[in-house]
C-alpha cells in the first residue's frame, strides 16, 4: 500500500459523515457558518455534499456545474445507512425489509434552491 494513502493530511470525509452532514439541520449550520479566517472563503461558500470550501461563489457554483459535484450527489443519494435492527434483520435475525431510501434528488435539489449563498 502506498504511503501516500495512509497520510490522514488529505482525507476526505465519508459517505455516512456526508449523508448525516446533509440532514436540513445540519446542512442549514454548514451554510450559515460564522466567518472563519483559516479556512477558505471565510467558511462562507461551502458545498454540503463534498464538504469542501471555496473562495468565492463563482469557484463554489462552477464547482456545482462539474461532474465531479454530480457524482458525489449521487453517491449520496444511493447511500442508505443502516441502523442496527435492519443489521440485525439482514444477518437473519427477525425479518428483513428494504430500508427506504434517506435522501432523494428533490429534496437536495430544493435545498440547493433555499440555502442560497450570499454574493
Amino acid at each position: 500500500m502506498k504511503k501516500s494513502r495512509l497520510k490522514t493530511k488529505n482525507r476526505k470525509r465519508d459517505y455516512d459523515q456526508l449523508a448525516e452532514d446533509a440532514q436540513p439541520e445540519k446542512a442549514e449550520k454548514l451554510l450559515n457558518q460564522q466567518p472563519d479566517f483559516e479556512v477558505p472563503g471565510e467558511a462562507q461558500f461551502y458545498c454540503v455534499p463534498c464538504g469542501r470550501h471555496f473562495v468565492d461563489n463563482g469557484s463554489l457554483s462552477s464547482h456545482q456545474k462539474s461532474k465531479t459535484h454530480k457524482r458525489q450527489l449521487a453517491k449520496i443519494l444511493d447511500y442508505n445507512a443502516y441502523d442496527h435492527k435492519e443489521m440485525m434483520a439482514a444477518a437473519g435475525f427477525g425479518s428483513y425489509r428494504p430500508p427506504a431510501p434517506k435522501f432523494t434528488k428533490l429534496d437536495l435539489d430544493v435545498r440547493k434552491e433555499s440555502f442560497q449563498m450570499p454574493e
